[in-house]
């Protein structure tokens, strides 16, 4: 990779992981646990200890009924914006739970994380179908790197497949 002088760089070489966060966004009385994860990894970047974000999908349980995944998706968004807040660099991906399987519905995904949350970002690269799949460019202790993120369902569609070849 060749890193352009306006791409993030964090000196922590550590990636905070989250993943299937499904049940803190469907079960209210698990709600705090969510914000408790997303508060501990803005501490980390804040301190330097941390310098992105992973969250590899299932944001919510619910794809139907569609008041209940609203609600779950409203959630999610939300407490997001603890990341947001804080500028911490971050890609989301959406998992099987976020788009009901196969054919993957990315709407719900797109609606509340598509590209307009994130494109005004240094270290956002780039997105196929409003953000269905998007690349980062992050710099971590001086080692450089490109996250590509492929959402479920479409991962092996041809279409994601040349994009992601192109990046």
């Amino acid at each position: 990779i060749t890193v352009k002088p306006n791409i993030y760089v964090s000196e922590s070489d550590t990636v905070v992981w989250i993943t299937d966060t499904q049940y803190y966004s469907n079960f209210e009385d698990l709600n705090s646990v969510y914000e408790l994860i997303l508060n501990y990894s803005v501490d980390l970047y804040k301190n330097k200890e941390a310098g992105y974000l992973i969250h590899t999908g299932d944001i919510v349980d619910t794809y139907i009924p569609a008041d209940k995944a609203q609600k779950e998706w409203k959630f999610a968004d939300k407490i997001h914006e603890i990341i947001d807040a804080a500028n911490m660099p971050n890609g989301v991906l959406a998992g099987n739970h976020d788009t009901g399987n196969t054919p993957a519905d990315l709407s719900n995904f797109n609606r509340y994380f598509g590209k307009g949350r994130f494109f005004r970002n240094n270290w956002y690269g780039g997105s196929l179908d409003n953000n269905s799949c998007h690349y980062d460019l992050i710099t971590l202790a001086d080692t450089d790197y490109l996250f590509l993120f492929l959402s479920n369902g479409i991962e092996a569609d041809e279409r994601t497949i040349a994009w992601a070849n192109a990046v």
